[in-house]
C-alpha cells in the first residue's frame, strides 16, 4: 500500500483497499480517534461515481504532455505546474502509463532518448489515439 500526499496537505491512498468489515471498522474508528473534527461519516462510492470525470480530470492527454510526463526530472508539484493539471493527475497517470510504454519500449527494442514519435507509434499500437 503506498500513501500519497499531495500540496503538502491531502494524504489520499494510492488505490482502493480492500478489507474486510472487521478491519474497515477499526480503520475508520482509528481515524475518527486521530480526526475527531473531520469525520463526517461513511458514504458509499458507487462505480457510476468514481468513474464520472470531474471537470479538473477530463482533460485529455497530449502527445506532448506523454513525452514531459516521461522525460523530466522535475517532482510532481512541479510537473503538475508545467502540464496545467493537480498533482493526483500527475501520479495516476504516472501509474497506469509509464509502465506500459517502458514496457512496450523493452519489447520493441527502442532505446533512449524517448521522442514524440515513439509515444505517436505506442498510442496508435494500443488504439488510443
Amino acid at each position: 500500500m503506498r500513501i500519497l500526499v499531495i500540496d503538502d496537505k491531502y494524504v489520499d491512498f494510492e488505490a482502493p483497499i480492500c478489507m474486510t468489515m472487521s478491519q474497515r471498522k477499526k480503520l475508520i474508528k482509528f481515524l475518527n480517534k486521530m480526526f475527531p473534527d473531520e469525520y463526517k461519516g461513511e458514504r458509499i462510492v458507487t462505480e457510476k461515481d468514481r468513474s464520472h470525470p470531474s471537470p479538473k480530470t477530463s482533460k485529455k492527454w497530449t502527445i506532448d504532455d506523454l513525452y514531459i510526463l516521461l522525460t523530466s526530472k522535475d517532482n510532481i508539484r512541479t510537473l503538475a505546474l508545467k502540464l496545467n493539471r493537480d498533482e493526483m493527475s500527475i501520479t495516476m497517470k504516472s501509474a497506469d502509463f509509464m509502465p506500459e510504454f517502458f514496457k512496450w519500449m523493452k519489447n520493441n527494442e527502442y532505446k533512449y532518448p524517448i521522442t514524440k514519435e515513439m509515444i505517436n507509434k505506442f498510442l496508435k499500437e494500443r488504439g488510443r489515439k
